[in-house]
């Protein structure tokens, strides 16, 4: 988007942010969320919200986790 949007990641209705658990990367329009060494705790509802001054928008999937 343009202009640029500030993201924000929840997991549930808790920010993600500066956790060592998570990266994210916003490159060439694409965003991601990785979860590392994800265990059953981790599995929920992510949202990630992106706004500027044009406004807001969001998404959300479920993630599952399961036990190899």
């Amino acid at each position: 988007g343009f202009p640029k949007p500030k993201l924000k990641w929840y997991k549930g209705k808790l920010e993600i942010s500066d956790n060592p658990k998570y990266k994210t990367t916003f490159s060439q329009g694409i965003v991601q969320l990785e979860i590392r060494r994800a265990q059953m705790a981790e599995a929920g509802v992510y949202k990630l919200v992106a706004s500027n001054e044009m406004g807001e928008d969001s998404c959300e999937c479920n993630v599952t986790i399961r036990d190899v």
